[in-house]
């Protein structure tokens, strides 16, 4: 079971890759690729709705994994196809494969 909480702070994220919380030098490309994994997991959720939806523990912790993978220069196809991601993400997706 999921609980609702928030995404991932900046913090956070800089604990995950080893950038000195004291130092402010790397905020912003940090804070850019943690933008980019929150968008990439509400695009691999199907129809977010900001007015709707909300982020739950699993979410949040796809969000950490797909920063940590972007700063390691990996590509959105290698993220989606992560195992600890995808366990994450399991039984988050809205979108089903229509034969």
């Amino acid at each position: 079971m999921s609980y609702p909480c928030a995404w991932p702070t900046l913090a956070e994220f800089k604990k995950i890759v080893d950038i000195d919380p004291n130092s402010d030098w790397f905020d912003v490309t940090a804070q850019r690729q943690l933008d980019a994994a929150i968008a990439l997991v509400k695009d691999q959720v199907g129809q977010w709705d900001e007015l709707i939806d909300v982020c739950n523990d699993q979410l949040s912790g796809a969000a950490l994994r797909a920063a940590f993978l972007l700063s390691l220069k990996e590509s959105p196809a290698a993220i989606v196809g992560d195992q600890v991601f995808m366990t994450y993400m399991t039984g988050q997706h809205r979108r089903f494969a229509i034969a």
